[in-house]
């Protein structure tokens, strides 16, 4: 008999395993060989393999245990591997919340365009980029774009007025609350 053929087919280790209930030692024992090879060969048919006999659980303590696990906090490496494997899967469009990358951050409504020189984070600032429509161009960075109205989300062309630079935009609000320099 070869070192790899041990007479044992799938319908014998059905005949021994599953209908008259062997343990896989009891088995290897049988055929003179170590019992992980007798695993490896059920594994080969695949027929399942059970839990040794002190493990194995009936349905009733099975059910018990899944119950008595209700409630109960994920352990942190548990945490890890449910968000690694769930990491992009509800970004931006699979996301039920998504509105085409238009968000609403202190007022301001910033637009998801990552390629813009001016994006932190990957979004822009509506007013910002309708200036530059206006302009034909984007933003010098010292540039900022004020909402005459002081409403932030009132991005109308009339209600945006472009400033050089930060010292002219307080200038600017100085003169408006009567404060002259």
């Amino acid at each position: 008999m070869n070192k790899k053929d041990l007479g044992l087919t799938k319908e014998i280790l059905e005949k021994f395993y599953l209908k008259e209930r062997k343990t896989t030692k009891e088995i290897s024992i049988l055929y003179s060989c170590c019992h992980e090879t007798i695993v490896k060969r059920l594994r080969k048919f695949k027929i399942p393999v059970r839990l040794p006999a002190h493990l194995e659980l009936s349905k009733e303590a099975r059910e018990k245990i899944s119950l008595s696990r209700l409630g109960k906090k994920h352990s942190v490496a548990a945490k890890k591997k449910i968000s690694f494997w769930r990491k992009g899967k509800f970004k931006r469009e699979n996301n039920k919340n998504w509105k085409g990358g238009r968000i609403k951050v202190n007022g301001y409504i910033l637009l998801r365009l990552p390629e813009h020189p001016k994006a932190k984070n990957g979004y822009v600032g509506e007013h910002i980029v309708i200036m530059e429509k206006i302009l034909g161009r984007f933003l010098i960075k010292k540039e900022l774009v004020h909402h005459r109205n002081k409403i932030r989300d009132d991005n109308r062309e009339k209600n945006l007025k472009l400033f050089v630079n930060q010292s002219k935009h307080i200038r600017f609000h100085n003169l408006q609350r009567g404060k002259k320099k």
